[in-house]
């Protein structure tokens, strides 16, 4: 086994001598199982060519003994057939146009930047490098974990697919969007919601669209949470207004997480969409939103002298309807688990933590209602009362007779003294003046 430049002689004389050239790439030499010298071509590099040679030998001795690589095949094929396949498989799951457009975008924009030929070729620590340098020229934090999302799950496929052994980006891991937010978005107030559904109302057409039907959008986004796609999608058939409990339904090719949701509908936004339905049946899609929300949101928030983006920075867009519906359900008091079903999230932490909003007046009422602390309170605070256990005559009959145990009373037994019986009822405070209530049951007792 050895390796070597090629070397040829040249037409011509070059100072009294014979002109040779030499090869770029060193080729390899090397004895197959059946003890034939075989020559392959290697690299540039000497010392990546001794790699790949003997790399070469042993996958052939092994072959000799009848151990073979089964992933042969798929080493040698090019990484851009790879990812023909992977977009092929990606449709097959029913992943829409736009996920695959997406998906494949960036994993093509890593393997042609760092010119990936083969699986061989790819690797963690480039890859993370260069994802280091476009989010230094710019690109946020969340922007860069969609590259590596991507890329990772192309690897993983070809694990999967039994193209390698082992998933070269297992190490990849994802930044901490948290420390480099660039759209925070807010919720709106009560008193925002109420003045840009009047102004969207009186306001004019836009793409088609009229200011009471923006209006009704508006209403029914608030109220269920639905994302632009998702009302884009809906038919009449996808409302049932005539139930006792009206729905609405999206179709799980346009929800976000594939499934089939059935949502309540306000029974004041169910009515105002039978009224739509009567004038508006013949439509196909109930509401034919522009692709661009944002300019026809920004358009009725300037009418309605509402600020797109707050003195904190945060911003209102269309998505920032459905933060607003779930913040209106925590604050209505709904349980997180009814508020997160609602939402049609995965995971409870992204229904509290980033789509609940509270103004700081609201948190702070809550913290004033801790106890307080400080030595002034203890001291004015009041003692404890002395609670003794106390009986409800029933049905007119005498007291117990002392003794009575404690366990009798917990357990509501009856106490007897030969002529009446009594219930045990509760501790009431001893300093507390108990004649006038015994009076008032003596005399209820006469009424029996």
């Amino acid at each position: 086994m050895r390796i070597f430049r090629r070397k040829w002689r040249v037409r011509g004389k070059k100072e009294g001598k014979p002109a040779t050239r030499e090869s770029r790439n060193y080729y390899g030499e090397y004895k197959d199982g059946s003890g034939r010298t075989r020559r392959v071509r290697l690299c540039a590099d000497k010392s990546v060519s001794e790699r790949m040679l003997a790399k070469i030998s042993s996958d052939a001795a092994l072959e000799a003994v009848g151990v073979r690589n089964p992933f042969r095949k798929q080493e040698k094929m090019p990484l851009s057939e790879h990812l023909a396949d992977f977009a092929r498989h990606l449709k097959a799951q029913g992943r829409t146009a736009k996920h695959i457009k997406h998906t494949m975008g960036m994993c093509q924009c890593i393997v042609q930047d760092l010119k990936f030929q083969h699986i061989s070729d790819l690797s963690a620590s480039r890859t993370e490098n260069f994802l280091a340098r476009l989010h230094g020229k710019g690109l946020s934090a969340s922007t860069i974990n969609h590259y590596i999302v991507a890329i990772k799950s192309f690897a993983a496929w070809l694990v999967r697919d039994e193209r390698t052994a082992s998933n070269p980006l297992v190490g990849l891991r994802r930044l901490n969007p948290n420390t480099d937010k660039r759209r925070i978005r807010r919720a709106l107030t009560d008193g925002e919601k109420k003045v840009l559904i009047e102004a969207s109302e009186k306001g004019p057409v836009f793409k088609g669209l009229s200011g009471p039907h923006r209006a009704l959008c508006y209403k029914v986004a608030l109220t269920t949470g639905l994302r632009a796609a998702e009302l884009r999608s809906l038919t009449w058939a996808s409302f049932d207004l005539d139930s006792l409990t009206p729905t609405v339904v999206v179709e799980a090719a346009y929800s976000k997480h594939r499934r089939r949701d059935t949502l309540p509908l306000k029974e004041s936004v169910a009515a105002e969409l039978r009224k739509w339905k009567k004038e508006q049946s013949h439509v196909e899609r109930v509401f034919p939103l522009p692709v661009n929300t944002v300019e026809m949101l920004r358009q009725d928030f300037d009418t309605a002298n509402i600020p797109y983006r707050d003195e904190a920075g945060r911003v209102a867009d269309f998505h920032a309807l459905r933060h607003t519906f779930i913040t209106d359900l925590v604050r209505a008091g709904a349980h997180p688990k009814v508020a997160q079903t609602l939402a049609r999230h995965s995971s409870i932490t992204l229904t509290m933590d980033a789509y609940c909003h509270f103004e700081a007046k609201k948190q702070r009422g809550v913290v004033e209602a801790l106890p307080d602390l400080t030595k002034e309170a203890a001291k004015s605070e009041p003692q404890p009362p002395n609670f003794v256990p106390y009986f409800v005559r029933i049905l007119g009959q005498e007291p117990a007779e002392p003794g009575t145990s404690r366990q009798e009373q917990r357990s509501g037994a009856k106490t007897t003294n030969g002529s009446g019986t009594l219930y045990f009822a509760g501790f009431c405070n001893a300093s507390q003046e108990l004649t006038p209530k015994i009076k008032r049951l003596e005399g209820e007792d006469s009424n029996l």
